[in-house]
């Protein structure tokens, strides 16, 4: 026989003979659930913002930037908030969301309810409206 033929008739025959002792003798199933509540965000909880990131998030006003900081991850994207400058507070369904970039924004408007669900609870509450001040205090401030 040609041993230009022989070789890869060889090796496939070498390949097989390895490989067949590792396939596993029944299919393996599901693995058991430890029934642990996984986080509301898991790759928030493990996403560490470095320094400049944290910089740029408190360019935002206080009550923003303790929300972006507890959000930590762009829903859009993935991506951590405040790598690619102050983050863009945008309003989901009446609540505060920041992304990273505009080019994001467009992305949680456009569904808000996935938006949401990659946000941590408690991050973001609904924005509420600023109280009027009472007739009294109004005519006090200005007198």
């Amino acid at each position: 026989m040609n041993p230009r033929l022989l070789a890869p008739l060889t090796a496939s025959a070498l390949v097989w003979a390895l490989s067949a002792g590792c396939s596993p003798s029944e299919p393996a199933g599901p693995t058991a659930s430890t029934g642990a509540e996984l986080p509301n965000d898991v790759f928030a909880a493990e996403v560490e913002l470095t320094p400049e990131q944290i910089e740029a998030i408190n360019q935002l006003p206080p009550a923003d930037a303790k929300v972006a900081l507890a959000q930590k991850v762009c829903p859009d994207s993935g991506e951590p908030l405040g790598g690619m400058g102050v983050p863009i507070k945008v309003d989901v369904n009446g609540i505060p969301v920041f992304v990273c970039c505009a080019g994001c924004k467009d992305g949680v408007l456009a569904d808000p309810d996935a938006a949401l669900a990659k946000v941590p609870q408690g991050s973001a509450s609904p924005t509420e409206p600023e109280a009027p001040a009472p007739e009294g205090e109004a005519e006090a401030e200005g007198s």
